[in-house]
């Protein structure tokens, strides 16, 4: 890695003493994380501060191990990017300090029993899932390791498999279209928190920059849970640790744990509320846009929906869910009902020929314009003629008047 002066070295130092930090924040603040997901399930990128990373996880069926026949598969990846730090060049991706982080993310998933192999069985013996996440290091600026791992959780808690159907000894897979994907069994949410050690391991630092990294004597990272469950500690050494400190590690990270936990449901949460608007058709959102702006230029506020009745301004949260509800089920049955209208249509126009050529009742008569009729009714074999005549002979009325009162005479 770079080479830090002395005097850099002895600033930071000093400045973490007196409860300083370059960044400005206190000793055990950590930085506020951003999360992003991609446009399918199971990807999502992390920013920590400056320090950036990418995960990708991704779901087959295949055959189990021999030896494990009711496991499932469920590997982690970590490669450095060479435009993440200069360092990282040499390191040809794959290095001891890639190994070292995938090794703790599988420690805190697999180990802590976050995600069970079992339960990843599909048929015993012969298919199960495999579960692979890779992780990238876009950028590099301290605290890899808990980037990468929010990064995985995330991850894996967006991911959605396809939904199966098994027949027999044989394993159908359906496509997101035909079913809808399922998510992972996800027992507990593992978060871990990195400290740095300063002053011959008397001061803890949470959540390091690169800066402060490459001028500690250490770190431990913790990995815990909501229900104060410790999924991982790792101490590689270096400077030993004051005991009492040490004593009063997870009582420290627990805080940082519950607001790491509750900044993963709120990005999963408004990641839900994303795709279901990405969803909606085109015109539904830009029609929803035009009477959100329409309300802002006028000034309106939301009120109640029988207050805005009839004026053409959506009502609140709640009657923006009911258009979406209605839009949504409106999409499928649209092509049914354009069929009902074409045949109402149809039905209509038949009425309307019938109506004309006097097919509806044969006690009523249709006589045309200008021409009275006989009080007579008609005869069978007039009827017969008039339901053999063609669409447009009735239509033509002249066509038609002209046969009844030669008939009539005839049979007079």
């Amino acid at each position: 890695g770079m080479v830090i002066p002395t005097n850099v070295k002895e600033f930071v130092t000093n400045a973490l003493r007196g409860g300083l930090r370059l960044d400005g924040r206190t000793l055990h603040t950590i930085r506020q994380p951003v999360a992003q997901f991609g446009a399918k399930t199971g990807q999502c990128e992390v920013s920590l501060g400056k320090t950036r990373a990418l995960a990708v996880a991704t779901c087959e069926v295949v055959e189990p191990r021999l030896n494990r026949s009711n496991d499932g598969f469920l590997t982690f990846n970590c490669e450095l990017s060479p435009m993440a730090d200069f360092a990282f060049h040499e390191a040809r991706r794959h290095s001891e300090q890639a190994t070292a982080i995938a090794r703790i993310i599988e420690r805190m998933v697999r180990g802590s029993r976050a995600i069970d192999t079992e339960a990843l069985c599909i048929l015993a013996g012969k298919s199960v899932w495999s579960i692979r996440v890779d992780v990238t290091v876009l950028d590099n600026d301290g605290n890899l390791v808990d980037c990468c791992l929010l990064a995985v959780v995330l991850a894996l808690l967006n991911l959605r498999r396809p939904s199966i159907t098994i027949d027999g000894d044989r394993v159908i897979v359906h496509s997101s279209e035909a079913r809808e994907p399922v998510p992972l069994s996800i027992h507990h949410v593992p978060v871990c928190v990195t400290y740095g050690l300063f002053d011959g391991g008397k001061l803890l630092v949470a959540d390091p920059t690169l800066e402060e990294e490459q001028c500690s004597t250490g770190r431990v990272i913790i990995g815990m849970n909501t229900h104060n469950e410790i999924c991982l500690l790792d101490y590689p050494g270096g400077t030993p640790m004051n005991p009492k400190v040490f004593r009063q590690l997870p009582a420290m990270a627990m805080e940082r744990v519950k607001a790491l936990t509750s900044f993963i449901e709120k990005a999963l949460a408004e990641d839900v509320v994303r795709r279901k608007d990405e969803a909606l058709p085109i015109y539904a959102k830009k029609f929803y846009d035009a009477r959100k702006a329409k309300a802002a230029q006028e000034g309106l506020q939301p009120t109640t929906p029988a207050a805005t009745e009839g004026s053409g301004v959506l009502a609140g949260d709640d009657a923006f869910a009911d258009f979406l509800a209605r839009m949504v089920g409106t999409r499928k049955s649209a092509v049914q009902a354009m069929e009902v209208e074409e045949a109402a249509g149809a039905a209509l126009t038949d009425a309307t020929l019938q109506a004309a050529a006097g097919e509806g009742d044969p006690s009523e008569s249709t006589p045309a314009e200008g021409e009275a009729m006989d009080e007579e009714e008609p005869s069978a074999g007039t009827l017969e003629q008039m339901e053999t005549q063609p669409a447009n002979a009735v239509a033509d009325e002249t066509t038609v008047e002209p046969a009844l009162p030669k008939k009539k005479k005839k049979k007079k």
